[in-house]
Parts: structure tokens; C-alpha cells; sequence
């Protein structure tokens, strides 16, 4: 069976408990690749390490994409995290100057959050089987009122409301096109996400074993380790939640 392009069909809905959830459930039918799940709120919508991911009702694009990634070896599992954070980078790049990718998953305009990526992958052997690719971009709320410390919004940013789905039409032919990449070169994908990598090659602190350090990042593996080089030239590998920016 041909596999239709991501996005060629999407479903909408007022309210889910999680659209990666309700994607996962459904990744199992033939035809399920491409297929994005989008709502205008998700009761318990979840980020990284577990947080809760903060929206308010219909003013965010909260989605997920279904995926069978089958040719993707899963110790490259982490090129799929490239490439829908360097889609995110070329949608929101054609609005604002300073978007960055803050790895793992995050994306920024300046130092602050617009956007979250949380992925789950599913195998079997030593290649990937599913893989569920949620996404919350914060569209047009301008109060946050949680505890994270840098949210912002393009209504912030810009002053003015975008049209949601159109943002979502436009990832998901972003998206099209890195994946294709992934699938091709995926040495330029690579490339191109150090290119957008917050911090990339300049000096900060980080911090990790309860220990603070000066460092540069180096390098991301596409099994998705940072690289980090301090300044006495020591270099360092860190794997999600290991190690932490100061910010």
C-alpha cells in the first residue's frame, strides 16, 4: 500500500485527554501513517519528564502524528525528534528572527518556549515500528499560569491571533519534506538541526550531578545524547534528563 502524505488526513477534535494517547490508540489499523490528530484542548495533555503541558481552550495547536518508520534503525530513533523540530523551525522562521531548537525537543523564539515535542516510539527488533510524534505550540494565549519558567506565544510575540489550521497545514508540509530527509540524507538533517541548535558552540552552564559546569555543545547523536566540550577541552555525553541548562 502507498503511504499517503502526512497529513492528508486529519482529525479534529473540541477536547481529548491526550492526542498522542487517542493517536497511539488508532496506529495499530492499516493506513494509520500520516494520520494527525489534532484537539483544541487536552484535559491531560503531557510534556517532558512527565509535566503536565499547559493550554488554554481553543487558542493552541495541540496535535499528533502516526507514524511506521520502518526503515529507521531505532539506535537513529532520535533523527525523528530532528526533523519534526526543524519543520516547527521552518514554519516559525517565515514569522520571527531567533527561532531555535533547545534540545532535546524544545523549541524557542529568543530564550523563551513556544513549543514542546514529546515522541514515543514503539519496536519490536532492532528497527522502529511506531512512532507517535505530539505537539503543543502556543498559538494565541497570552497568560500563562503555571510554574514554567520562559512560556511565550506567537500572540505574544507579534500582537496579533494566527488561524490554527492553517499553522498546522503548513508543519505538516514541513514535515512532508524533512521526513523525506530522514527517509534520503540523513546526514543534512543532522546538519541542519546543530544550524538551528540553541547554544550551539558557545559557552554556558550547565548543570548535572547536582554539579555546575561550563560548557559548549558539540554535537547531538542521532540516538539523541548531547554533546557537550568544557572549557579545559573534556567532552562529555549526556542522555535526556542527565544533564540541564542554565538558564
Amino acid at each position: 500500500m502507498e503511504k499517503k502524505p502526512i497529513g492528508n488526513t486529519v482529525k479534529w477534535f473540541g477536547e481529548l485527554k491526550s492526542t498522542n494517547d487517542y493517536a497511539t490508540s488508532i496506529a495499530h489499523f492499516n493506513g494509520s501513517h500520516g494520520i494527525v490528530i489534532a484537539s483544541k484542548f487536552q484535559s491531560q495533555g503531557r510534556g517532558q519528564r512527565g509535566n503536565q503541558w499547559e493550554s488554554e481552550k481553543g487558542k493552541n495547536l495541540l496535535f499528533s502524528i502516526v507514524l511506521h518508520p520502518k526503515f529507521l534503525e531505532v539506535k537513529n530513533q532520535f533523527l525523528l525528534s530532528k526533523a519534526i523540530a526543524l519543520s516547527l523551525c521552518d514554519v516559525l522562521s517565515v514569522f520571527a528572527n531567533g527561532v531555535s531548537i533547545k534540545w532535546p525537543n524544545d523549541i524557542y523564539i529568543g530564550n523563551k518556549k513556544v513549543a514542546g515535542i514529546l515522541i514515543e516510539h514503539s519496536f519490536s527488533s532492532t528497527y522502529l515500528d511506531t512512532t507517535i510524534i505530539g505537539v503543543g505550540l502556543n498559538v494565541n494565549q497570552s497568560v500563562f499560569l503555571s510554574n514554567a519558567p520562559n512560556p511565550t506565544s506567537l500572540y505574544l510575540e507579534f500582537g496579533h491571533n494566527f488561524d490554527i489550521v492553517v499553522l498546522l497545514n503548513s508543519v505538516c508540509n514541513a514535515f512532508n519534506k524533512r521526513y523525506a530527509e530522514v527517509e534520503a540524507n540523513q546526514d543534512r538533517i543532522s546538519e541542519n538541526y546543530l544550524q538551528n541548535l540553541f547554544r550551539f558552540d558557545v559557552f554556558h552552564k550547565y548543570r548535572a550531578l547536582n554539579q555546575m559546569f561550563t560548557a559548549k555543545i558539540i554535537g547531538v547523536r542521532n540516538s539523541g545524547e548531547l554533546m557537550l566540550q568544557t572549557i579545559d577541552g573534556e567532552r562529555l555525553e549526556f542522555a535526556f534528563k542527565e544533564v540541564e541548562y542554565v538558564l
